[in-house]
Formats: C-alpha cells, sequence, structure tokens
C-alpha cells in the first residue's frame, strides 16, 4: 500500500493527532490553490474555492493499512460509502506537480455550509498561523 495524504489541521507537525502519522515518511509541505479554510478552536474544514484561494497543507506518504483506517475513523469518514452524506468529510483526489500519484485530502464538501458553524474562515490558509 502506498497513498499520498495531504494534511491541514491537527495532523500536522506539532499539532494534537499528528501521532497517527508519526510513522508514514513527510513528503513536504506545500500551499493547494482551489481550498478554503475554516476553523476554531480545535479543528479546521476546508472546502473547495476559487483559484485565489490556497491552503498550506503537508504531505505524506502512508504505507501502513491501519494507518489510513485510523485516519477515517478520526475523520468520520466510511471508504466502503465514501458518498455516505452522513460521512462528516469526503475525500478529494488532488493532482500536484511532481507528484506521479493522487493525494488523497478530507475535505468538508458534503456539507458546505457546516464550515461556518465549525469558525471564521482562516484567510491565510494555514492552520498555524490562524492566531
Amino acid at each position: 500500500m502506498n497513498q499520498l495524504i495531504a494534511v491541514y489541521g491537527t495532523l500536522r507537525k506539532g499539532e494534537s493527532n499528528h501521532h497517527v502519522l508519526k510513522d508514514s515518511p513527510f513528503i513536504k509541505t506545500t500551499r493547494l490553490k482551489g481550498f478554503v479554510m475554516y476553523g476554531a478552536n480545535s479543528f479546521p474544514a476546508v472546502i473547495r474555492g476559487t483559484n485565489k484561494d490556497e491552503i498550506t497543507v503537508e504531505i505524506y506518504q502512508v504505507t501502513d493499512p491501519a494507518i489510513l483506517k485510523e485516519l477515517d475513523l478520526l475523520e468520520g469518514f466510511d471508504r466502503a460509502n465514501p458518498t455516505d452524506k452522513n460521512s462528516l468529510y469526503t475525500i478529494q483526489e488532488i493532482y500536484l506537480e511532481g507528484e506521479p500519484e493522487p493525494i488523497e485530502m478530507y475535505t468538508f464538501d458534503h456539507h458546505p455550509k457546516m464550515v461556518h458553524q465549525i469558525g471564521p474562515q482562516i484567510k491565510s490558509g494555514d492552520w498555524l498561523k490562524k492566531k
């Protein structure tokens, strides 16, 4: 198994849920166009935006299926039923220049209006610079 994952909030280095990815190789930190971030003190959420919108993500290579299952559990995502509207998150496949494989990222695209309840827009698009 070899899955690239983009994370933007509590799964990033130094954040509360990073321990889930601690054994997964870090690839890079990059800015990702086309997404808007909202959040409060506990966690952020992203939805698709315009080409002018950008968020900061860290890319990891997940090689252990148990880690992928733990990520899905943490994010309330059911891979057996990926379009289930009861899931908080959905998975977006992203293609970045220089990366040969698609990158998965959990987003709130099932519930775009819910992000406003999570917190205000994080204008920087960077969860670590939200304050």
